[in-house]
């Protein structure tokens, strides 16, 4: 009788136990998937930057989207895009942005299948002719029409998320403005039912 109350007792303690390692394995997994496609979208740089750089921007935006539901692919664009607006607003001079917003209109794709045509021709030597943190930037945008057309993982709410962020942090937006409106943004991600499949 004893024994079988004491089994009785731990029994719910066992499976919480559990339960918690389910949903720390389930955590794991889930931040492996966001530093993949991170490296994807960081290509070709190294992982190992992912893990030091970006850890704290990773972990805050994992808090933030896989509760709602948001891919892992979500999460990572997300995170790239607090990652730029820190390096143009840190790191780039006003002549650097003018030059870069300058070379976005005048050699990048300018719309979702344009972006795709691109991408295909990367290796081909698309993108030769840009700066570094242009062509950056417009890898990024055509990986990302890449998940919102073919994938289906993230929807236009989070490219748009992304493009907003970095272009009005290019052209001198302030930084409450742009958290504003991409906070407005990241309220509508998941809405669309075609994404986050």
């Amino acid at each position: 009788m004893i024994a079988r109350d004491s089994y009785a007792i731990c029994r719910p303690r066992g499976a919480e136990r559990l339960s918690s390692m389910i949903e720390g394995f389930k955590r794991w997994r889930y931040r492996r998937q966001v530093r993949l496609y991170i490296a994807v979208l960081l290509y070709p740089d190294k992982e190992r930057k992912v893990r030091h750089t970006l850890r704290d921007d990773v972990e805050r935006w994992m808090n933030e989207g896989r509760p709602r539901g948001w891919s892992p692919q979500t999460v990572a664009v997300m995170t790239m895009a607090g990652s730029l607006i820190h390096v143009v607003r840190n790191d780039l001079t006003l002549l650097q942005r003018e030059r870069y917003v300058e070379q976005l209109r005048d050699r990048a794709p300018q719309d979702v299948m344009a972006e795709l045509d691109w991408l295909t021709r990367v290796k081909d030597g698309a993108g030769s002719d840009m700066e570094p943190f242009v062509f950056r930037f417009t890898f990024m945008n055509a990986m990302q029409a890449s998940w919102l057309l073919r994938d289906q993982t993230i929807d236009i709410f989070t490219k748009g998320a992304f493009v907003t962020a970095v272009s009005w942090a290019l052209t001198g937006v302030g930084l409450e403005e742009i958290y504003v409106k991409v906070s407005e943004l990241a309220d509508r991600i998941g809405t669309d039912p075609k994404a986050q499949r």
